[in-house]
């Protein structure tokens, strides 16, 4: 359903009412990224956005490399850029992966991208963490990486390393 909305354009998909006592129908459209929009007789409207303004989505990261920037090759013409990975958290909707495809979007000049709600389980407080630490920084949207590119060594040491060592904090084994 999802993909077939795609392949004919949709930007959003709409249920119209989900009733509250159907947790199995609400969970299951929850899960798929759908969140409520209107409060209705018996239950709530449900939306799933499939596509996104680029300016509306925060990144949970604040540095990009500019070795896999160079590797990626979208024909943005042929519409090949896939839908990237988000979640939805403290009414903020944010990047999981892909903040390289969305920055080469950006610099495309692509005002909307295809979207689509990451299923796996987070650390929630991590990412909750690394937003915080982006919003510090003044990164709100993919074009605020702009001047935060680095060689493939300071991307290491300044972004993976920094992950590692602060997602230890987080760890709840």
């Amino acid at each position: 359903m999802i993909q077939r909305a795609r392949n004919l354009g949709y930007q959003k998909l709409a249920v119209q009412e989900i009733y509250d006592f159907n947790h199995p129908s609400r969970s299951l459209f929850e899960s798929l990224g759908f969140y409520p929009t209107l409060a209705r007789e018996k239950g709530k409207s449900y939306t799933l956005d499939l596509t996104l303004p680029l300016a509306q989505i925060q990144p949970s990261q604040f540095y990009l490399s500019r070795e896999k920037l160079d590797r990626i090759c979208i024909d943005f013409d042929q519409q090949e850029l896939e839908p990237l990975p988000v979640k939805r958290m403290d009414g903020k909707i944010f990047f999981t992966d892909g903040h390289s495809r969305a920055f080469k979007a950006y610099q495309a000049g692509l005002s909307h991208i295809p979207i689509y709600y990451d299923r796996d389980e987070l650390n929630w407080d991590f990412y909750r963490y690394c937003l915080q630490a982006c919003q510090e920084r003044g990164i709100f949207s993919i074009a605020d990486l702009q001047n935060r590119i680095l060689s493939k060594e300071d991307y290491q040491t300044k972004w993976l390393d920094w992950c590692k060592r602060e997602a230890r904090k987080f760890d709840k084994s």
